[in-house]
Parts: C-alpha cells; structure tokens; sequence
C-alpha cells in the first residue's frame, strides 16, 4: 500500500472509532428529551442498556466473523448495520422500536470499534 492509502485508511478507521464512542454520549444528552417525545418512561433505562448489551457481547463475535470473512468485510458490514440502524432510531415512532435499533446500533457498534484494531495491525 501507498503511503497515501495507509493514511486515507487510518483516518476511516479512526472515524469509525469516534462515531462508535460518539453514539452513546450524543444518545445519553438528549435522553430527556427523546423521553417527552416518545412518552417512555418505564422504558428509558432500555435504550442505553440494549447499546451497550450489543456491543459489548458482540465485541469478540466480530473478530471471529473478522476471521471468516475478512477484516474489510466485516468492518463494512459492521459501519453498514450501524448505519441503517441509526436509521431506523432516528425513523422511531415509539419506545419499543428505538431499543431495538439501538440493539442493533450496539451490534454494529461492537464492530466498528473492534475490528480497526486488527485492521491496524495489518496495514
């Protein structure tokens, strides 16, 4: 690799991390207001505990799906899920499904911040 695609590859993979870190925090600050929004209460606690259940369970799965498919194809798999999943939060007209997309934005989380690591290591 080119001394320019080892830097334009380590600037994504940094960025990954950031948004990754970002999420929780960005979610957490409008916490009180998503709550008079969607009229979830009961709920609220969910939506933080169902991020961090997904990427924390799903952290050591990626390596291995990493192992099987490939460092790339997983890393990409992994911005695409978070991705659409962000979607879908931000699409959410109720409680029950801004938990799920934030199961799933955990999921695509556990990725993003695990797998540029190994990507580091080989470049």
């Amino acid at each position: 690799m080119t001394r320019k695609n080892v830097l334009m590859a380590t600037v994504a993979l940094l960025m990954a991390n950031f948004m990754g870190g970002l999420d929780s925090t960005i979610v957490n600050t409008a916490l009180p207001a998503i709550m008079s929004d969607l009229n979830g209460m009961r709920l609220v606690g969910w939506i933080s505990s169902a991020f961090l259940l997904g990427s924390t369970v799903t952290t050591i799965l990626w390596g291995r799906i990493g192992e099987m498919i490939g460092n790339k194809r997983a890393f990409q798999i992994s911005v695409l899920l978070f991705i659409f999943s962000s979607l879908l939060g931000g699409l959410s007209s109720n409680m029950i499904m801004l938990i799920i997309s934030r199961a799933l934005m955990g999921i695509g989380t556990g990725g993003m911040v695990s797998i540029p690591f190994i990507i580091y290591v080989d470049l």
